[in-house]
């Protein structure tokens, strides 16, 4: 399944979740603040929504504000890794697996908002706003865009931010 991506991306493998972050040097700092969320973009007005500045790598880019709503769809609490990796052909790019559960809140998340944006956020600002093309429902998601190895392995961290390391139970081993 694919949100924002050109066609020759959508012959991949895993689903691709293109956010269109450049080489950002803004995102340490949401490492250092909070885990992901993400938010319905709704119509400005709608009650209990905030208004946000969409980040922007480009200081040529006009800022875009949009509205966001109060549900949050899913967060990193659902995401079971993250990791920055780099090919020759693709550059750097973060892989996503979820839980089973982020799985299906994806799944749901992408099926009721499709052809509409999903805000993702991290430390109260909104990094990027994806259109959704299609529900995506494998659990997978691959970000891509111009980023360097930092900026990759920032983003993963910020994805990282909820998960909890797996424990081993005494009372479950032979």
């Amino acid at each position: 399944m694919v949100v924002n991506s050109p066609s020759a991306m959508s012959r991949l493998p895993l689903p691709f979740l293109i956010l269109g972050l450049l080489a950002a040097p803004f995102l340490a700092a949401y490492a250092e603040d909070t885990a992901l969320e993400m938010r319905p973009i709704v119509p400005d007005g709608t009650e209990g929504s905030v208004k946000m500045k969409l980040e922007s790598s480009s200081k040529d880019a006009s800022p875009q504000v949009l509205s966001c709503g109060k549900e949050v769809l899913l967060d990193s609490s659902v995401v079971k890794s993250a990791k920055a990796s780099s090919d020759p052909r693709n550059g750097w790019r973060v892989a996503v697996e979820l839980t089973e559960k982020g799985r299906q809140q994806l799944k749901d998340a992408t099926t009721q908002y499709q052809g509409q944006r999903i805000g993702i956020v991290s430390g109260g600002r909104l990094i990027t706003a994806p259109m959704v093309n299609e529900p995506i429902s494998g659990g997978r998601v691959e970000i891509s865009g111009a980023f360097t190895e930092t900026t990759a392995r920032t983003l993963a961290d910020i994805f990282m931010k909820g998960v909890k390391p797996e424990t081993t139970d005494p009372a479950k081993k032979p």
